[in-house]
């Protein structure tokens, strides 16, 4: 396991969004295939229920968690994303910290779109944002 990703990038592959190419390709690696934290499910379901689109939960999520590797939490997990809340310079979500902290134990690059994951410093946590440049 070398890549977790974050819920935001399961919603850029499921909705073939920018960074889905790049998703493909970690998906494509079926002897070193990406892993996600366990939390993802539900944010999966509760942004697809936001957008209106709950019924694709029922569809999509069967077949992404086939090509996945689910990693669960603990209590040092959760040591680590109080960590990672700590030094943290921006606002970062509970479950964001979870999955940032999930990749961080397991010694994975988190894989992501969004970006208040930015503000966790490197130290803590190899990340790769699908996030477009954004123009200067």
């Amino acid at each position: 396991m070398t890549h977790l990703l974050d819920t935001s990038a399961v919603l850029a592959y499921s909705f073939e969004e920018d960074g889905a190419d790049q998703v493909q390709a970690l998906l494509a690696d079926t002897k070193n295939p990406p892993s996600i934290c366990c939390v993802t499910e539900l944010e999966f379901w509760a942004r697809l229920k936001s957008l209106g689109a709950e019924a694709r939960f029922r569809i999509d999520w069967p077949e992404l968690s086939n090509l996945l590797t689910t990693c669960t939490l603990d209590s040092q997990i959760v040591g680590r994303a109080v960590e990672i809340h700590r030094a943290c310079s921006d606002w970062l979500p509970t479950v964001d910290s979870l999955i940032a902290a999930t990749a961080s134990f397991h010694n994975m690059v988190l894989v992501h779109r969004d970006p208040h994951f930015e503000s966790i410093p490197r130290k803590l946590l190899r990340q790769v944002s699908l996030c477009p440049p954004t123009a200067s």
